[in-house]
């Protein structure tokens, strides 16, 4: 639970108040050397009422000088009312000078040393409008001659206005040592402006942006009186103008005209009324402390005061704690004035929603007080529901008025103050800020920079050789450009600051398409259809967009290189081009089509068909007779082109060609004639014989046909024997050993033939071998021999071979039949398996072998 500790705040007020004579300005006069000098509305200052008409006069009550003296630290009047100041003690005598507006402010009027009484006696009148005010400190001294302050520029021109008007980045130097002193010698010069203040007979600055200055020379003598007419002159910076409504021609084509209008504007300057806001303040837990935050204020007129407790909006404030009964808020304006706006209370609620570790600010939340609020004060404000603790963010009552402040200077430093009456707690203020009535602000520097549009010195297009015609004043032109792209043209103005600024507009230049068509496009009249060409520049910032009139007998009216339908051409064509990014940038060109007639061609050959290989020859009989002819084969042998009109090729190969016969003619047209040659393959006769050979005892071969390439037609020839006509056939000989001469003929559909002869043989014996397997030599006369039987065969290279399993060769012999009795040249061969191998030569005389065993026995 939070602790509440009853406290006694101490506060010391230490003031050393220093009372001073108010003489408010009313029908009378007065003598004095000390105080101050106000308008009827006094040291409130509230200011004059209209309509006043009243005279005073100040004497020096001789404590400290002769002469009166009084220091305008404010001096602000309608500049209809006035302020007129005569040199003694009524308004019989010399005036010294008759002032207005800011005339007075910051200077010092002084009885002359021609004013024998040192008095200055003053005369106002007021109109019935707005009011002013003025302060004035008295004082005492020495009567003056005055000096005059003069302000003259070698470098820059002061107008009649005393304005000085140049550009960003141009800088100015004035000079003061054409003023007089009056009486001794000139001993300052003080150059005062919002940026500084500086001493010196010459004053000089740079300006690099658009802005407004006012600058205001005071020169003091060497018996220290100063000027009391005010001598100052304002630089104006121009701003850069606006060229809105500069307009033109964005596309133009080549050698065309496009046209272009320049306008400019002056753009206003208006002095920006500064804002003030106040940065970040921690409020720790510091009993008895004040957190002061200040915010300076000096855009007012100089002596004004807050005249009515309407001069303020609001007084608000960002701020975060998280107690609300903690603390005392008040703000205190530049001369100590001050009034409280809150007071403590409303127990341990919060103000925004506090951070719990005191590091960083929460959230702050809005408080503001204003005169015309609502008759709630903090303190008493209830809570949002749905949010415990929290204060609701507005616009409260202040705990004092806000009269207490009536008379606070508005210029200087305003202070916020929250003091901590209890421990424990803690808070942030993020910012705060004083809504003054703006009207209270000092209007500031404004202007606007003009332009002569009647001159072209002053606004015109900078010249170019492709402008053809300019207005009188040089606001609009037109040009011709004569090269493709981009071509810019610049405006340029003159301001009366003597400032020049220009803008460029860019104008599209595109070149017409050239299409490159010939003239005439001569077409033969054999032909079908033929292409047109149209070369295209592939210069187009688009797509170009093609049309061909008329559209009759194109296959396609709108691409560029279209076919032409020989018999439906017409005379001749136009085509146009357009480039679709370009302002209809149009080429047109005529193209003539001329029809050449051209002869049918027709050749004869001595033969369409026959066997390979086929010998074609071929005669032109085209009418009338062309001049070149060619003759294409068809079978990829090379194409022959002559002046002969005839021509003679063999096809060595089977198969279906087509001959083309192309003939020209002097125009180079053509025209085709085509035939078809049929090169016939001849039979590829195959037939085989079984058997392969025979016996006289059975002289019987069978001849089968496997002819190849299409015969139909067959004619066997069976040597002197016989003959016949069957696809395929068997034949059987004489009984006699010989050999038969065989012969098949071929003939296909077309009589193409084809023959193949071979022979068979009639042999006389057949060749026999019989070999046992097995036999027992002994003795009993069954089986007692091995022997290889044979028929036809002769001993002729005739060797049988006998070999033990060891591969020893046992026996040997080269007569047929001859029969082995298993014995060996030593003794008998033991009961074995033995290998025998035969060499013989066959019925053809060709060496044959044969291997194989035989078991003994015993």
């Amino acid at each position: 639970m939070q602790l509440k500790y009853p406290l006694m705040l101490v506060c010391l007020w230490a003031a050393s108040l220093l009372h001073s004579q108010s003489f408010i300005m009313t029908n009378g006069n007065a003598s004095t050397c000390a105080g101050n000098f106000y308008d009827s509305g006094g040291a409130s200052g509230v200011g004059y009422s209209i309509n006043e008409n009243k005279t005073y006069t100040i004497c020096s009550d001789g404590s400290s000088g002769a002469a009166i003296k009084i220091n305008f630290t404010a001096f602000q009047l309608d500049d209809k009312d006035t302020v007129t100041v005569y040199d003694g003690n009524s308004n019989a005598v010399p005036v010294l000078g008759k002032f207005t507006k800011d005339d007075l402010v910051g200077l010092t009027l002084t009885a002359s040393t021609f004013n024998t009484s040192g008095c200055l006696t003053f005369h106002f009148t007021s109109d019935n409008a707005v009011n002013g005010f003025w302060n004035g400190t008295v004082s005492c001294g020495n009567k003056c001659v005055f000096p005059a302050a003069k302000i003259t520029s070698a470098n820059n021109s002061i107008d009649a206005d005393n304005i000085i008007k140049i550009c960003p980045g141009n800088n100015i130097t004035l000079d003061a040592s054409t003023s007089t002193a009056g009486a001794g010698t000139i001993s300052q010069y003080q150059w005062f402006t919002k940026k500084d203040t500086t001493t010196g007979p010459n004053y000089s600055a740079s300006f690099p942006s658009p802005s407004g200055l006012n600058i205001e020379l005071r020169v003091t003598n060497s018996s220290g009186c100063s000027n009391i007419f005010k001598e100052e002159v304002q630089v104006w910076v121009s701003t850069p103008p606006a060229f809105t409504g500069t307009t033109g021609d964005t596309k133009s084509c080549l050698n065309q005209q496009a046209c272009f209008s320049g306008k400019v504007e002056g753009i206003a300057y208006k002095e920006v009324v500064p804002t003030y806001n106040s940065g970040t303040l921690k409020l720790p837990d510091s009993v008895g402390f004040c957190f002061t935050s200040n915010l300076n204020f000096h855009n007012f007129i100089p002596g004004q005061n807050l005249s009515s407790v309407q001069n303020i909006k609001s007084i608000c404030v960002n701020i975060e704690h998280s107690y609300v009964d903690d603390l005392i808020i008040k703000i205190t304006c530049p001369n100590g004035k001050s009034t409280i706006l809150f007071n403590r209370g409303n127990g341990g609620n919060w103000l925004g929603v506090p951070n719990v570790n005191d590091k960083l600010p929460g959230t702050c939340g809005q408080y503001c007080w204003a005169p015309n609020a609502a008759p709630v004060q903090l303190q008493n404000a209830l809570l949002y529901n749905g949010k415990p603790r929290t204060i609701p963010y507005g616009t409260y009552q202040s705990v004092q008025p806000f009269s207490n402040l009536i008379g606070c200077p508005l210029n200087g430093d305003w202070s916020f103050s929250v003091c901590d009456m209890q421990p424990q707690n803690s808070g942030f203020l993020c910012d705060w800020n004083i809504a003054f009535d703006p009207i209270l602000s000092a209007p500031g520097i404004s202007f606007t920079p003009t332009f002569n549009y009647a001159s072209n010195d002053s606004t015109a297009w900078v010249a170019d050789p492709t402008i053809t015609y300019q207005s009188a004043n040089g606001d609009s032109i037109c040009a011709i450009p004569t090269v493709s792209g981009n071509k810019s043209y610049t405006y340029k103005a003159i301001n009366d600051f003597g400032c020049a600024y220009d803008t460029t507009l860019s104008v599209k230049v595109y070149g017409f398409p050239s299409s490159d068509l010939p003239d005439t496009l001569q077409v033969c009249s054999s032909i079908l259809q033929a292409p047109i060409k149209a070369d295209i520049t592939p210069n187009a910032e688009g797509s170009y967009i093609f049309l061909w009139k008329p559209g009759i007998g194109l296959s396609d009216s709108t691409i560029a290189n279209p076919y032409l339908n020989i018999a439906a051409a017409q005379a001749s064509y136009i085509l146009q081009i357009h480039d679709n990014a370009s302002p209809a940038c149009i080429t047109s060109d005529t193209l003539y089509i001329k029809k050449i007639p051209v002869p049918i061609a027709a050749f004869t050959v001595n033969a369409d068909t026959g066997c390979v290989p086929l010998t074609i020859k071929m005669k032109d009989i085209t009418n009338p007779k062309p001049s070149i002819f060619q003759w294409d084969f068809g079978d990829g042998s090379p194409v022959i082109n002559s002046t002969i009109d005839s021509a003679s090729h063999i096809y060595s190969a089977w198969g279906i060609d087509t001959i083309k016969h192309v003939i020209a003619t002097f125009d180079g047209c053509t025209d085709t004639a085509r035939k078809t040659i049929d090169a016939v393959a001849k039979p590829l006769v195959i037939f085989h014989v079984s058997p392969s050979y025979s016996y006289v005892d059975e002289p019987y071969f069978c001849f089968q046909n496997a002819t190849e390439m299409g015969g139909n037609q067959w004619i066997w020839t069976f040597g002197n024997e016989g003959s016949s006509n069957k696809e395929s056939d068997c034949f059987m000989f004489s009984d006699s050993v010989k050999c038969h001469l065989i012969s098949l003929v071929s003939i296909n559909s077309a009589g193409c033939t084809d023959t193949l002869k071979s022979s068979v043989c009639v042999r006389n014996t057949r060749q026999k071998i019989f070999a046992p397997n097995a036999f027992t030599p002994n003795n009993d006369n069954t089986n007692d021999n091995f022997t290889l039987v044979s028929q036809g065969i002769s001993s002729n290279g005739y060797l049988l071979s006998i070999f033990d399993k060891w591969g020893n060769k046992i026996y040997e012999t080269n007569t047929p039949n001859t029969s082995w009795d298993g014995n060996t040249k030593s003794s008998q061969a033991p009961m074995d398996v033995y290998v025998y191998k035969l060499q013989y030569k066959d019925e053809w005389g060709n060496l044959q072998q044969l291997i194989g065993s035989v078991t003994l026995i015993r």
